[in-house]
């Protein structure tokens, strides 16, 4: 199996991803960020307990253990307070936001150009030698815009621009496939005329075949049989097709006659036997009484 290849998230995705106020660590979900605030931040040292936030925390403590909550445990410096109520991310300061960005997006690109300068491979979004693809964005004005409209309406007019090249009809193509030309003998070639013979002969060899054997069937002959040598349907000659027309209609006019009907053969002709079932005897008294069983049945 081949490696993986390795994927590295954009800034967008970084920024994207919740992050803890206390320590600054990002999570792939909310949740996870949650169950993370409450394994860290707020859970109480006497009993284990695990709160919400930190005033639930403070409050905790003071009344169950008699004690005061001065800071938030594992927090980075200045972030321990308690004057800031934090659930996930609901309750960070924008100002504290703002400087999170701002270090997920220097942190990226130092990374991004660690990792050029390791594999030599253009950064995201660059070009092969490093120049971006996409050409900058160019905001107008309404006036720019109208100025440059007419500047190209006057260059046009005064013939500076070229005009629009005229599109060129192409001819349909046929597709029919050219014409064959037939086939010719060539010049050296002496002329074959095909013709027949009688079935006894031996049948004639064409220019460049090899000739049958002598104990093999015969060819067909090469030519037609003339006209008239052979009636149609395939009868034979001197055949009168009006006669037999005759007694065709002749024979079609006739009133069928009734044919006699087969006998029946009655089913009691053939060699049937009857079984009748006995109530009385049972097959195994019957066996028994079978000459073969007479000896020991004494």
């Amino acid at each position: 199996m081949t490696k993986k290849r390795k994927r590295y998230p954009d800034l967008n995705q970084k920024l994207e991803r919740p992050w803890c106020f206390y320590c600054e660590r990002d999570f792939d979900d909310l949740k996870i960020l949650i169950s993370h605030q409450k394994a860290k931040h707020f859970k109480c040292e006497k009993c284990g307990r695990r709160l919400n936030t930190a005033g639930g925390l403070n409050v905790h403590m003071t009344q169950v253990h008699k004690e005061q909550l001065n800071q938030v445990e594992n927090a980075i410096a200045g972030r321990g307070g308690l004057d800031i109520e934090i659930f996930g991310m609901e309750g960070v300061p924008p100002e504290i936001v703002d400087q999170h960005n701002q270090q997920v997006t220097a942190q990226h690109f130092a990374d991004e150009r660690a990792r050029q300068q390791a594999t030599g491979n253009p950064t995201r979004g660059s070009g092969l030698n490093g120049s971006a693809n996409k050409r900058a964005k160019k905001n107008e004005t309404l006036e720019e815009i109208l100025e440059r409209a007419e500047k190209y309406r006057v260059d046009r007019a005064n013939g500076v621009l070229p005009l629009p090249v005229a599109e060129v009809q192409l001819e349909p193509v046929g597709l029919t496939p050219p014409a064959v030309p037939p086939f010719a003998p060539p010049p050296s070639a002496a002329p074959y005329a095909p013709g027949p013979f009688s079935p006894g002969a031996v049948p004639p060899v064409r220019p460049g075949s090899i000739p049958g054997a002598g104990g093999l069937p015969q060819r067909p002959p090469f030519g037609a049989p003339p006209p008239g040598a052979f009636p149609p349907n395939g009868a034979p000659p001197g055949t009168d097709f009006t006669a037999s027309l005759d007694d065709l209609i002749a024979d079609a006019q006739k009133p069928p006659t009734a044919e006699a009907p087969a006998e029946k053969k009655s089913k009691k002709d053939k060699n049937i036997k009857l079984v009748f079932f006995d109530e009385i005897v049972s097959p195994e008294e019957k066996m028994a009484a079978l000459p073969r069983y007479a000896e020991f049945a004494r």
